[in-house]
């Protein structure tokens, strides 16, 4: 997106096919990546349609338009992500899964999880996940001297706040500022936070883990835009102080907190 708005649509087609690559190999691992991705051909579909809009042309002509280059190889591209995650599955057919029966898997898939009606005592809505109001524990294991062992998802309150906050700050950058690289973070974000809204199953905080890298994003943003400024600087550092230590603090705490309730039967919250 940047690289266009930079060097417009001649640009080397190269990151394109790269970003669409990972795209292909990331959703052949967990399917909430296809938000992040409809976000990105979002903004370029918005770039395009601004650009044939300038057109002084028929309206067939700027259809014909709209479909230059590089837009008809996007569409090769995605031809190759569909491929790459067939071929995934690989493996499982080697094992005796059909073609047909790979096919059928991802109607299954599809079905399993739009029809779920379950409960989870860690399950949490969408708007929780910024807040860091329900972690996700995963494991526990009591080890000798009473030590125990703990897989959570938790993420550090000053990356999370301060990075939602940030995206709140970056969205009116976006809109009034037309900041392009504000655009790009808060637009991603949004692609891959909201349409939790409409999911009715049972959610835990990891669907909102993709959205980690955009809160650090955003506050890099007015890290980048502040650091010239004496207080920016101050600020900054505070920041990654507060990072190292809340980390340090939660560490040990997370294992106690964990053994005194879960030995008292109770979900921690």
């Amino acid at each position: 997106f940047l690289n266009v708005v930079k060097n417009g649509w001649k640009t080397s087609v190269f990151p394109l096919f790269l970003a669409v690559l990972f795209f292909a190999l990331g959703f052949s691992t967990k399917w909430l990546v296809l938000y992040g991705f409809v976000g990105m051909l979002a903004l370029l579909v918005a770039l395009r349609l601004k650009d044939v809009a300038k057109l002084k042309e028929s309206l067939v002509n700027r259809y014909v338009a709209f479909f230059d280059h590089p837009f008809l190889l996007l569409l090769g591209f995605l031809a190759i992500a569909v491929l790459v995650y067939f071929l995934t599955y690989i493996p499982d057919m080697l094992a005796g899964r059909t073609l047909s029966g790979v096919i059928d898997l991802q109607f299954w898939m599809y079905h399993y999880h739009s029809t779920l009606v379950a409960t989870h005592p860690f399950s949490s809505q969408w708007w929780s996940w910024p807040l860091m109001v329900k972690p996700l524990f995963l494991f526990v294991s009591y080890l000798p001297n009473n030590i125990n062992s703990v897989i959570v998802l938790l993420g550090n309150p000053a990356v999370w706040w301060v990075g939602f906050a940030s995206i709140i700050l970056a969205v009116e950058r976006a809109i009034r500022g037309k900041d392009l690289a504000a655009i790009f973070i808060t637009v991603i974000f949004f692609f891959q936070w909201i349409p939790y809204v409409f999911i009715s199953r049972l959610t835990f905080i990891y669907h909102f883990y993709v959205n980690v890298p955009f809160l650090c994003l955003a506050s890099a943003y007015f890290i980048n835009r502040y650091w010239r400024y004496k207080w920016g600087k101050v600020a900054t550092i505070a920041f990654f102080i507060s990072v190292v230590v809340i980390f340090w603090l939660f560490y040990p705490v997370i294992g106690r907190e964990v053994g005194l309730n879960v030995q008292h039967g109770r979900a921690v919250d």
